[in-house]
């Protein structure tokens, strides 16, 4: 997976969105896989880019399905806590809405 996500990264694959603007940004954060998350923002991954659905950005989606580590690590690398989604939800509404209170 890490080989992969390399040749992605080397081709340019940081900031490109599938048909709802998720990124492999989003993605990493959705499954927790916080070495790529890493991986992805030291080639230049865009950390506050939203989806076009709800506007969900990679912090609000590594929230919404409990991942603390990536939470953590998305914070010390500069993500904005207070960003708003389209709903008006910022990453700790997203955290509690789902069950992930512990997530902050």
């Amino acid at each position: 997976l890490v080989a992969a996500a390399a040749f992605l990264l080397h081709h340019g694959a940081q900031n490109c969105g599938d048909a709802d603007g998720w990124t492999s940004l989003h993605y990493a954060c959705r499954v927790g896989l916080t070495s790529i998350v890493e991986r992805l923002l030291d080639q230049g991954a865009d950390i506050e880019c939203k989806d076009a659905l709800h506007g969900y950005t990679p912090l609000m989606v590594g929230a919404t399905h409990g991942h603390k580590e990536v939470v953590q690590g998305l914070l010390r690398r500069g993500a904005v806590k207070s960003t708003l989604s389209k709903h008006g939800r910022n990453a700790t509404d997203c955290a509690r809405l789902w069950g992930r209170a512990d997530v902050k």
